[in-house]
């Protein structure tokens, strides 16, 4: 198993586990109770919680895996991944965008940026909000795509929108069992394949176009 493997598979295994500890106090929580509403509530701002922080877990550690190749300069990346290599040093040249600053980043800082390892100083955020749209702008900047997202946004953006008023102390409910369970689906499809999609790509080294 490659060290992206153990990473992404140890990280999600925690995560699920503590989703199934809560769901099996909410579905031994009676019906129709002050209780069970609580733990639907309860439960449905944890599985947020673990869908926004594995998701920042995943690009993270795939960008950690594409710097350690060793054997790649920032030239080499796909296109995406060029891009976000240079993303700080774009966001400072445009402090300064005279012609001498653009004359001296053409013919010294971004020539010798390509020329070396890639570093991803500036990383994709969740922005504490993870709608299915930011994800896959994320996704996009890294030049991978999940096929689950596409199949599950709508579901997704509707528990990041209870998420939210939960978070603020809105009175709203989660239905029933069912409403969560639909969540939950949801949440750890699209989790899932995320990490194997990156998995695949570190493992085939389909980030490199050499």
């Amino acid at each position: 198993m490659s060290a992206i493997e153990l990473e992404l598979t140890g990280d999600l295994e925690w995560r699920e586990a503590e989703l199934a500890a809560m769901k099996s106090l909410l579905v031994r929580t009676e019906k129709g109770t002050r209780g069970r509403k609580a733990m639907l509530r309860s439960c449905t701002a944890i599985l947020y919680a673990h869908y926004e922080g594995f998701c920042k877990f995943c690009w993270d550690s795939y960008l950690d895996a594409v710097e350690r190749d060793g054997a790649i300069t920032s030239s080499q990346l796909k296109p995406e991944l060029s891009l976000l290599s240079l993303r700080k040093l774009f966001k400072e040249t445009r402090a300064n965008l005279s012609d001498e600053a653009l004359l001296s980043l053409a013919q010294g800082a971004l020539p010798t940026k390509l020329a070396e390892p890639p570093r991803f100083d500036l990383r994709p955020e969740t922005e504490s909000n993870l709608w299915p749209n930011l994800l896959k702008n994320n996704l996009d900047s890294l030049g991978l795509q999940s096929d689950e997202l596409s199949n599950f946004s709508t579901s997704l953006g509707s528990l990041v929108g209870k998420r939210n008023g939960i978070a603020h102390g809105e009175s709203l409910t989660i239905k029933d069992l069912d409403e969560f369970v639909g969540y939950e689906k949801a949440a750890l499809l699209v989790m899932h394949d995320i990490a194997l999609n990156m998995i695949d790509a570190i493992n085939s080294r389909s980030y490199a176009v050499v």
